[in-house]
């Protein structure tokens, strides 16, 4: 799997989505502003058999089928969002992450509307909404910390 690129399937199909400039798109004519991806270098090293796990909740042996949306439990430091990451880089999918806390309201994982330069509204899409758009995989990082 590692190097893959994404399938047809993990990418928008609906024709009203289209490019409309770079880290934006437009959908049903609403222009959304998409979060960045992240980017780091490093590699998973041992355990390749946890890491097989995680990339087996993502198979699909049927276009009906859909992806697991797995949960990573775990002592803090054991490295559950590196495995995460690995993950993500072994599919060859963009990666997007959401640092949760007590203050993570559910508007948060969707889209913002936000006063621009000009007085008009822009609308930022989450890190999650981007991911479901580009076919990417999204870390809710310390997802346990929301209410």
């Amino acid at each position: 799997m590692s190097g893959s690129q994404p399938s047809q399937k993990h990418r928008p199909t609906t024709e009203a989505t289209q490019q409309a400039a770079p880290g934006h798109i437009e959908i049903d004519g609403v222009r959304l502003k998409l979060s960045h991806p992240y980017e780091a270098a490093g590699q998973w090293i041992g355990q390749q058999e946890v890491l097989m796990q995680l990339l087996a909740c993502w198979i699909s042996v049927d276009d009906s089928d859909l992806p697991l949306t797995p949960r990573l439990i775990g002592s803090p430091g054991v490295g559950k969002t590196q495995l995460a990451i690995a993950a993500a880089k072994a599919q060859g999918r963009p990666l997007y992450i959401y640092q949760c806390t007590a203050d993570t309201r559910p508007e948060d994982l969707l889209i913002t509307p936000v006063l621009s330069q000009g007085g008009e509204i822009a609308y930022h899409a989450s890190p999650l909404v981007t991911a479901m758009i580009t076919g990417g995989i999204c870390i809710l990082d310390e997802g346990n910390r929301m209410n």
